[in-house]
This record gives C-alpha cells, structure tokens and sequence, in this order.
C-alpha cells in the first residue's frame, strides 16, 4: 500500500512540476540571427579591401575638399539656375552629379546589383563558412542569438542571398545535429526572412520565427519619401531637434565649423518659413517654391542614394509599391524607367513573391507548424520630413506595420478613443490594451507572441534581445509565460546614465514592466501646437529674416575656411 501510494504521489509530483513547463518548454535549438542594413561595405578592387560605407568625414582633404565643392555649387544651382533664371531641371541635374559621388561606393547599377566589386568585407563571407561548421553549443544546452549571426551584403535582392542563407542553415544543422533552426530577423532583416520562408519554408528546417522591429512589414517612412510625400512640420522639426539636435565642433568629422549653431540654421529657417506663410496652420507647405522642390528634387535624390538597393524596396508598402515605383522611376516607357528596367523588373519579383503576400506566406508557415513572435518599439515620432511623421513608431518604423496589425493611437501623445477600449473591454480583449492606452495587441496577428517596449529607439538594442533569446529557446513561449517580460515594458528615461558628452544614454537604462504608474514616462517633450503665432506681423517677419540671414552668412563663411 506504502509502495502505491508512493507511486501516486511521485506521478502527482511529476505532473505537477511538469504542468509549467507544457506552457513554455525549453527547446534549444541553434538561433540564425539576420540583422538589418548597416554593415560595412568595401570595395575590393585592386587586391585590397578599401571601405565605402558608411561614408566618414574629416579623413581625407580631398574628398573633404569635393565635399565643400558640392555644397557651394548645389547652393549656386538652386539660388541662381532654379530661383533667379526659373531652369529647375538644371538644378536637379546639378544636384543629382553633386550628391551621386558621395554614394558613388554604395549605390548599386541599373540592374540592381553591386559596382565597383563592392561588398561585405571578405572577412565575414568568411566567418559565414566557418561559423557554420560549428557547433556552439552552450554548458546549459542552449545556443546564443548572437553565435550564429548570418553576414550579408543588406543591398541585394533577397532573391541574390537567400540561397547562400539556405546553404549556411543547413551547415549549422550538421554542425549542430540538430533537425530544425530559428530564424531572428532584425529590422531589414525580416524582409530576408519573408523571402526565405517563401522559398523554403516546405523543407522543415525551420521551427520558430522572430521579428525584431522589423520593417520587413513594411514602413510608412520610407513609402512616404519613394512616393513623394514630404511634408515639413515646425512642431515635429522642434520636437525632435529638442531631443536628438546637439551637434559641435567635431560633428561630421570637423569637414565644416558649423557645429556649434547647426541648430539655429535649422530653427531660424523653420521660423522664417512660417513666419512669411510657406506653412499653414497645420504645418503643409503651401508655397509653389516648395513644390517645385520636391517634385524633382526627391526622386533625384532617391536615385543617386538608396533607391537604387533593391533591399531597401522590400520596405515598401505593397499598396503603394507601383506608386513608388513610378515616381522615382517614372511611368513605363520614360526615359529613365527604361534605364532602370533590370531594377525595376527585380523589384516587381519581390514584390508579387512576398510583399504583396505575406498574409498568405505566414499563413502556410503556420499551417508546417512554424510558431512566429515579434518586439515592437514605439514612443517616439517618426523622422519629421515625411507625411507619417506624427504615427506612433521607434523613429523608423511605424507601430502598425511593425506590430503586424496592433491597433496603435494616432501619434506621440494620443490615445485610443474611449469609446473604442470601451468596446474592447465588453468583448474581454481589455487586457490587451496598454496601461497607456495607446496599443491593442489583440488586433496584431501574433497577439499572444508580441512584446511591446515604449521609449525604446529602433537603433538601441537592449531587452528585446533578451526576449528573441527566450521566444527561440523554448516551445509555445508566450507574454504570459515569464513574468520578466509581460507584453507592455517601458524604458525609464531618468535612469539613464549620461555618457561623456554629458547626454542620456538611453540603451543603457531601466525597462520595467508597464503600470498605470509609469506609463506617461516619456523621452519626447510636448510642443503646444500654438506655440507658432499663426499671423506674424512686419515686425516679427523682418527679425526672422535678419537672424535667418545673420545664420545662413555665418555658415557660408565657414564653407570658405
């Protein structure tokens, strides 16, 4: 009788203790990490490896010296040739050969592929066949997001890396022994996952998915600035100069003295602008000039910098992409989309394979049992030079699209109606809804499987690394199932240290859980929407002039040092 009942508790015991562990159950298996854009970029012509990108200022007097060059005739083109003699094409022309050779090492050719021999450093195509192998396994049994970090060129179409991915996979699993991996894509990074899940998902080599602020979803920002949609905004402008504008003497590399009143150059001429009518009362620039501008100065711009770098169009929305297309390129049959045909006809591949059916791709990822989760970031407003600027986003990506679905507020300080947590609430979805009532997870496609952190910036990386680290290591790995990581944190922008310039350094402080108590917490300040007068008088409009004027001859004078 001892001996049954023994064996009843010992199984009661056992069911007990394995009762937790059938919600999250560790399952290491080795992590793929595929990061986002921002990798060094050499060009390895002549036998040696020389870097391209990102550019540096301040290292060699001759290109600093083109630099100064370009400044003054773009500044010449656009005040004589545009404003004085009405030529516009001249001055998009002047713009486009001034800006295109300091791209000349990073842009890629009409076809969408690398000049110049250009590419990752021979070094990390290395460290690809090395890593993969390895086995590097932990003493614990589990396998870091960081030992298995994927290298590739970020400027490719997805479709010219994924197979070298492909091969590398399946290296780590014999490496390993093991049968299947996770896929952690980083910000540009997941458009590579999309892609790859599209052509290979039906192998069974992959059993978990991670996005980390990805843009692979897509991103208002840059759809805005491929379709056109810049739009300048004087309470944006200040809101963000407020936070991130501190620039000095050694900024760009010391190439130009203009660091310590960089800010009042920007300040001066916003409040000019206003001052004389070029803004209305919301902040749309109304003045013919300003069109002018940007009519042929974007596209121009886009083609002698990244709208050349197919990896960059996975970013687009797919219900805009054609639009896109055609302003940057042109409509069919111009003179530039013909120059451009192999680009655009790579472009359009990813297009119609993955952006204009991810719903379908995560769909039948789902159905081969492969378990998907996500980070968002948000707090902050996007770049404010573009028709979005105002969403909700991690200064890069908009909350919506990187949340895959969440239902988000209109922007930095506003809040999801009452009407509509009201209903959420009376359908049991309220805990769901943030603390600051700004996100509704239950409206995301991965509603159970994504982490929010507000205040966190899209380029500082902290505890969302820790919870790709979790969501990869172990099975049916939930918001609920740590109490570390409940689905709403929060970075507490008075904790952070300050680095040596005396500035916060945000990647460096305290993410808590999210409470009705903490919530407000914010890196952004709040800019009073009046704090423009709406009707300048003569007075008003002659002092911007003058301190628009005493700042612009300032700058001009240290171009000539």
């Amino acid at each position: 009788m001892k001996k049954l009942i023994s064996l009843v508790l010992s199984l009661v015991l056992i069911f007990a203790l394995a009762a937790p562990a059938l919600a999250a159950e560790v399952d290491n298996i080795p992590i793929i990490l595929i990061r986002g854009d921002g990798a060094e970029i050499y060009s390895t012509e002549d036998g040696k490896s020389t870097k391209v990108w990102p550019i540096e200022f301040g290292d060699d007097e001759d290109k600093d010296s083109k630099i100064k060059e370009s400044v003054i005739n773009i500044t010449s083109a656009l005040l004589i040739d545009a404003v004085a003699l009405g030529d516009w094409d001249k001055y998009y022309k002047t713009f486009g050969e001034e800006i295109a050779p300091l791209f000349d090492g990073v842009r890629m050719d009409t076809n969408g592929n690398p000049r110049n021999n250009t590419g990752i450093h021979p070094n990390n195509i290395w460290a690809n066949t090395y890593n993969a192998t390895r086995n590097y396994i932990r003493s614990d049994g589990s396998y870091s997001v960081y030992s298995y970090t994927y290298n590739y060129d970020w400027r490719l179409d997805p479709y010219d890396v994924i197979d070298d991915l492909h091969e590398y996979i399946k290296g780590v699993l014999k490496a390993t022994g093991k049968k299947q991996v996770a896929l952690a894509g980083h910000c540009l990074g997941g458009s590579f996952v999309l892609a790859y899940l599209e052509k290979y998902a039906d192998e069974g080599l992959v059993k978990r998915v991670f996005f980390n602020a990805t843009v692979g979803n897509g991103t208002d920002l840059l759809t805005d600035v491929y379709c056109g949609d810049i739009q300048i905004d004087p309470v944006a402008i200040e809101r963000f100069g407020a936070e991130y504008l501190d620039f000095d003497s050694e900024s760009f590399g010391g190439l130009f003295d203009i660091g310590p009143f960089i800010n009042e150059i920007i300040y001066t001429s916003f409040d000019l602008l206003y001052k004389v009518g070029v803004f209305d009362a919301v902040g749309v620039p109304v003045s013919k000039f300003y069109a002018k501008i940007y009519e042929g100065l974007v596209p121009e711009l886009t083609i002698a910098t990244y709208s050349t770098m197919p990896g960059y169009w996975t970013i687009i929305l797919p219900e805009r992409f054609e639009e896109a297309v055609n302003f940057v390129f042109g409509p069919e049959g111009s003179e530039k989309r013909t120059e451009y045909a192999g680009l655009v006809e790579k472009l359009y591949n990813y297009y119609n394979k993955v952006s204009s059916r991810k719903e379908e791709i995560l769909d039948h990822c789902e159905e081969l049992g492969i378990d998907f989760g996500a980070t968002a970031k948000y707090g902050m407003q996007m770049m404010p030079f573009v028709a979005s600027q105002s969403e909700l986003a991690d200064e890069l990506v908009d909350l919506e699209h990187a949340s895959f679905g969440a239902t988000v507020a209109k922007d930095v300080f506003s809040t999801l109606d009452e009407a509509y947590i009201a209903a959420q609430t009376a359908k049991g979805l309220n805990p769901y809804i943030s603390p600051d009532k700004q996100v509704d997870a239950s409206t995301s496609r991965f509603k159970d499987q994504i982490w929010f952190i507000k205040n966190l910036s899209h380029y500082d990386f902290a505890i969302d690394f820790d919870i790709m680290q979790q969501f990869c290591s172990f099975s049916n790995y939930e918001v609920t199932s740590d109490s570390r990581y409940p689905q709403y944190m929060i970075l507490l922008p008075d904790t952070a240290p300050l680095d040596e310039d005396g500035n916060p350094d945000y990647s460096e402080a305290q993410i808590v859980p999210m409470t009705e108590e903490n919530c407000h917490e914010t890196i952004w300040q709040e800019v009073p929407e009046d704090s423009k007068e709406e009707e300048a008088d003569l007075g008003s409009k002659l002092m911007a002039l003058f301190r628009w004027l005493t700042t612009i001859f300032t700058f001009l004078l240290s171009l000539f040092k």
